[in-house]
């Protein structure tokens, strides 16, 4: 009988192979039911592992190189005008060139992986012969135009950099993954990265890093990260600031054969119904037609020539279709209120319209006006009176929020207020602005503030910032009546009030106990309980003591003591429990007047307490007689000052 041929692939090791029986019987039975369980559990174990960290394309950070993996280009739209204000867009795109999946960090907002180079050409070697002009038509700048490069004369210029930071809106850097052979682009602004003045024909390109050595993104298995630098190729952009734009109004209104006059208040009111005329006339001699008010832009600049840009889109009327008949003229009138400068400085701003770029038609701007923003006494006055007696028909108190804003620049303008032609509730409210005010100067910004309070060693005690002492200067109030007043007037002011005490070191701690309890009946309305920053005796550290209004738990109790002319130490700890891992063992607030504590003969017996290893974590508590000086009970504390533990002062 012919044998058959087995098709299966025999190893090296393989029993067959070797002549011997495959094994079997009950002892490998066994054997044979627990190998699928040992898969099973080393597969589970692979799925629950923490992913190791992806692998980089190469260790540390390569210089700028244009072989990368990852081919990085920026663009910006083609226009015929670009002006100093508009909001360029900057379009990033990543490439990946290779052929395996990549990962890098995309942030468009902080520029700690982008960078954007912009230099300023300066003009082309001068011409043998006369150049023509070339470009859209006589007086109007065009970068193609060599004739205009060698009129301007402009000097090369690097452009500054923004400040690194995060822009007006927050971008959270994030991981992107990209394929290979795919593509991916992202949206930002110029004046995300750079910070354009000038008139000026531009270079620009831009670096970036694929993943900073601070960033850990976190990738799948398989997902190698780009980490290296590349170099965009260059492109021209070409700028004009506000004045050299306007300074071209007669000869684009020539080409574009739309003249735009503009007619506006002089001065803004708050929340008075004031708008802006704008006449348009056709000097051409067929009919044009607008798509309103999308062909718009409204422009306020500053004095000197920066663009203030609204936190919301103007609105500047209804949608329509306006047509303008050759030679003829149409009028529209403009929204135009202060809400446009709400948190501007007070100055005369230059206001203007300008009919946006079309396919065929350049960018024109209007004539310009100016416009003064400022709340004078007269305004102030009619702010408060809406503020005070007007009911409210939202859930904002519109004019009290503007004053609230401007509380710093309308001081002077608070005190000219004759709270006499006001209503009582006006004439509280201007009180208490005014004081607001003076206080402003202590930070100008919301958000947390503390005030000093010295001690002296004679016992009194007073706030040692100088805006505080100015608010006051006209009333004899009480420390703890000038807080209370501060707290009352945090709404308006943005605040977080803390109070931070500063003992001298002759002041004595019954002198701390005195000025903690006249401040006591506010103590609920501060941000957190009264502190004060101890250093060491040679500087080099300090810790934050803060003052409880009573004993509190803690696992570290020093008692300072003066029985005689020499302070005593004594400490008391509470080790933690082997049968109770992980649970931190306290003194509760009842068992610290019944403490036992071992007296130390002098403060370095304190740290030979803290080095023994065996309190993980100090919470120290000190328990202060009245009769010490801060010198004193600072000097006994100089091993918890070295090394920076926050503690807890009471004074007995």
């Amino acid at each position: 009988m012919r044998r058959q041929l087995s098709n299966r692939t025999v190893n090296a090791g393989d029993p067959a192979r070797l002549g011997v029986s495959p094994a079997s019987g009950p002892a490998f039975r066994n054997v044979r039911t627990a190998l699928p369980l040992g898969i099973w559990l080393a597969s589970a174990l692979l799925t629950f592992a923490q992913p190791v960290a992806p692998p980089l394309i190469r260790p540390g950070a390569a210089p700028v190189s244009t072989n990368e993996p990852i081919r990085v280009t920026i663009a910006i739209p083609p226009a015929q005008t670009y002006v100093v204000g508009d909001p360029i867009p900057l379009t990033w795109r990543f490439t990946n060139t290779s052929t395996q999946l990549l990962a890098f960090m995309w942030e468009g907002c902080c520029r700690n992986n982008g960078k954007v180079e912009m230099k300023r050409q300066g003009p082309p070697p001068p011409a043998k012969v006369a150049l023509a002009h070339l470009g859209p038509g006589p007086g109007i700048y065009s970068p193609k135009c060599d004739h205009c490069k060698q009129t301007r004369k402009l000097g090369e210029l690097t452009v500054e950099s923004t400040v690194a930071g995060p822009s007006l809106a927050h971008q959270f850097a994030r991981a992107v993954r990209l394929a290979p052979g795919a593509a991916q682009e992202f949206g930002t602004l110029l004046a995300d990265w750079v910070k354009t003045e000038f008139t000026g024909d531009y270079k620009v390109r831009a670096h970036y890093l694929g993943v900073h050595p601070k960033q850990r993104p976190q990738m799948p298995r398989g997902v190698a990260l780009w980490n290296g630098r590349t170099l965009t190729p260059e492109l021209e952009l070409s700028l004009l600031s506000v004045a050299d734009y306007l300074a071209e109004r007669p000869a684009r209104t020539a080409a574009r054969q739309l003249s735009l006059q503009l007619a506006g208040p002089a001065r803004l009111v708050p929340f008075a119904s004031q708008s802006l005329k704008l006449r348009l006339t056709n000097t051409g001699q067929v009919e044009q037609r607008l798509d309103w008010p999308a062909c718009l832009d409204l422009w306020i600049v500053t004095t000197n020539g920066q663009r203030v840009l609204p936190l919301s889109e103007p609105s500047l009327g209804s949608a329509e279709t306006v047509v303008i008949p050759a030679g003829g003229t149409v009028e529209r009138d403009l929204p135009f209120s202060h809400e446009l400068l709400v948190g501007e400085p007070f100055e005369h701003y230059q206001v203007f319209v300008e009919l946006r770029e079309t396919a065929t038609g350049l960018r024109v701007p209007s004539d310009s006006i100016f416009t003064h923003w400022r709340l004078d006494t007269a305004a102030v006055t009619q702010l408060l009176r809406d503020a005070a007696d007007k009911p409210l028909t939202g859930a904002r108190n519109a004019p009290l929020k503007l004053l609230r804003i401007y509380l710093g620049e309308i001081a002077a303008a608070l005190r000219d207020v004759d709270p006499a032609a006001l209503s009582p509730a006006a004439a509280r409210l201007t009180a208490d602005l005014r004081t607001a005010a003076a206080l402003k100067p202590l930070s100008p910004k919301p958000g947390r503030v503390d005030l000093s309070l010295r001690i002296d060693p004679d016992g009194q005690f007073h706030f040692s910032e100088v805006a505080v002492a100015d608010a006051f200067k006209h009333r004899a109030l009480p420390v703890a009546e000038q807080l209370r007043e501060v707290l009352s007037l945090r709404h308006h002011l943005g605040w977080d009030v803390g109070v931070g005490l500063k003992p001298e070191p002759g002041t004595l701690l019954r002198h701390v106990a005195a000025a903690l309890a006249a401040i006591a009946p506010v103590r609920n309305d501060l941000a957190s309980a009264p502190v004060t920053p101890v250093f060491n005796a040679d500087s080099t550290a300090f810790a934050n003591v803060s003052f409880p209004e009573a004993v509190i738990p803690a696992n570290l109790v020093l008692r300072v003591t003066k029985p005689g002319h020499t302070p005593q130490l004594a400490v008391a700890r509470r080790l933690a429990d082997p049968q109770r891992p992980g649970i931190e063992a306290m003194f509760s607030a009842a068992e610290i007047p019944q403490l036992a504590f071992a007296a130390l003969p002098r403060p370095a017996a304190l740290e030979a307490l803290l080095s023994d290893g065996q309190l993980a974590s100090p919470r120290p508590l000190v328990l202060a007689a009245a009769s010490l000086s801060w010198a004193e009970l600072t000097a006994q504390l100089g091993p918890l000052l070295n090394r920076s533990l926050p503690l807890d002062l009471v004074v007995q």
